[in-house]
């Protein structure tokens, strides 16, 4: 999670380290995260483009977006009992 003071977080709000090690840049990740949606819905985007990115690899995009395996079996578990195509 990154915080700032501001309504947009920026590159120099991230750590030094950030994106390092990872497959792509984050002007590889999807970029229609918008303000009309909820925070679930935005999440629910980021993971899945995440997912996308690391062709389904559920350990990298695990690791990519800062929670452990089993936290994105259950979001992923509930996105399919809602309908939502993960593959």
């Amino acid at each position: 999670m990154a915080l700032c003071r501001g309504q947009e977080i920026k590159i120099r709000h991230l750590p030094e380290n950030f994106g390092m090690g990872m497959p792509f840049t984050l002007q590889n990740i999807k970029q229609d995260f918008l303000p009309n949606k909820s925070l679930e819905e935005n999440e629910q985007d980021y993971i899945l483009s995440v997912l996308k990115n690391v062709n389904g690899n559920k350990t990298q995009a695990a690791k990519i977006i800062g929670i452990d395996r089993v936290s994105l079996w259950r979001k992923l578990k509930k996105y399919k009992k809602n309908g939502i195509d993960i593959n």
